[in-house]
């Protein structure tokens, strides 16, 4: 059998065919007809009895959508932790802590020097904060 080729249906011709099935006329005929994948029809009726959208996003189970931002937020935390690792190198090695207050105290004022005060070459010789400042009046 060969492969389908994969075809993309605008919003309102989905709305068509729902409509169709709604109105009473069959899978079997809606199908053949408008050389469909019975699957194809089946989600579009879903989707539409569900959420009256046709876009994933608005189709998704609770589960889904916790997963969703669970993955989002492992990402970031990721991000933070490389950030941090590659922090450490320059600014806890050799260094002693007599607190977590001090620790905490001390890496604020380390990501303030980080992104205010620091000079870095690939930005143009500008603070990362200038850098961003400057692109945002260019955006804007």
């Amino acid at each position: 059998m060969a492969k389908r080729e994969r075809r993309t249906f605008t919003e309102e011709f989905k709305k068509q065919m729902v409509q169709l099935y709604q109105n009473g006329k069959s899978r079997k005929e809606i199908i053949p007809e408008y050389d469909l994948t019975p699957s194809s029809l089946d989600k579009w009726v879903g989707q539409s009895q569900n959420s009256g959208s046709f876009k994933e996003k608005d189709n998704l189970t609770d589960e889904q959508k916790e997963l969703m931002e669970v993955r989002k937020r492992n990402k970031q935390l990721e991000m933070e932790n490389d950030i941090l690792k590659e922090t450490e190198l320059e600014f806890v090695k050799g260094q002693h802590f007599d607190s977590l207050e001090e620790l905490t105290r001390e890496l604020q004022n380390y990501i303030h020097w980080f992104n205010h005060i620091r000079i870095h070459w690939t930005l143009g010789y500008v603070s990362p904060i200038d850098y961003k400042l400057e692109h945002l009046k260019k955006v804007v």
